[in-house]
């Protein structure tokens, strides 16, 4: 189903209603697929999934993006916004 035009309280609704079906279900684990429900109702399923893991798109990505970088390849691309910083 289609969200972008969907207001924040019906993705929460809607999130509510497919993790609480999935749970009935017994899983063992939550995967957040979509990134519209990672973006604006994750808390949703973290908050009804009380004990079970919940993982994100969101959070996945971030965690490989960093966990595929070292330092040095940060400290090239943040120099050119060295005068940008408050000392």
């Amino acid at each position: 189903m289609p969200y972008g035009v969907k207001s924040v309280a019906t993705i929460e609704h809607f999130t509510a209603q497919i993790t609480e079906f999935l749970l009935q279900r017994d899983v063992k684990m939550l995967i957040i697929a979509c990134n519209t429900m990672a973006a604006v109702a994750a808390e949703v399923v973290h908050r009804l999934a009380a004990g079970i893991p919940v993982l994100d798109v969101i959070e996945a990505g971030a965690r490989a993006a960093v966990g595929s970088l070292c330092m040095e390849d940060f400290a090239a691309p943040l120099d050119r916004f060295a005068d940008l910083l408050v000392p």
